[in-house]
C-alpha cells in the first residue's frame, strides 16, 4: 500500500471527469501533507456519492477540505464518526463545511449524536 498524493487525485478527477461515485481504500497517511502547502483545486462536478471509510484521516481532510476539492454534488457520504470528528476539528472547521452542505445521507456508525455544530454542518439531515 502506498499513499496517495494530492496529484493522484487531479489526474483521477482529470482522467474521469464524469465520475459519480468513488471509494477509497488507504490507510498509509499522505506524503507531507501540511496546512501550508499550496494545493489547486480539484473539482468532482458529478461526485455524488463518496466513501471514505477506509482510510487515513488525511484523505478525509483532502476531500471535505473546499481549498482542495470541491464537491458540488456531493450527497451521500461514507466515513468514521470519529475520523469525521478530526478532520473537521468536532464540526467546527469553516475549510471542510462547505463540501458538506449538500450531503443528504450520511453513513456513520455513530449513534445518539447531540452536537449542535454536527447537524450545521449537515442541514440537510
Amino acid at each position: 500500500e502506498i499513499p496517495f498524493n494530492h496529484e493522484f487525485f487531479i489526474r483521477l478527477a482529470w482522467s474521469f471527469p464524469l465520475l459519480k461515485k468513488l471509494r477509497i481504500f488507504n490507510l498509509k497517511p499522505q506524503l507531507l501533507p501540511s496546512s501550508n502547502e499550496i494545493y489547486s483545486l480539484i473539482k468532482y462536478s458529478h461526485l455524488s456519492s463518496l466513501n471514505i471509510l477506509d482510510v487515513h484521516v488525511d484523505y478525509i481532510e483532502q476531500f471535505l477540505n473546499d481549498t482542495k476539492t470541491c464537491l458540488p454534488c456531493l450527497n451521500e457520504l461514507t466515513v468514521d464518526y470519529n475520523q469525521l470528528q478530526i478532520a473537521t476539528e468536532n464540526f467546527t472547521k469553516d475549510r471542510t463545511r462547505f463540501n458538506c452542505k449538500n450531503v443528504e445521507k450520511l453513513n456513520i456508525k455513530q449513534k445518539n449524536i447531540e452536537l449542535e455544530d454536527f447537524y450545521t454542518y449537515f442541514p440537510l439531515l
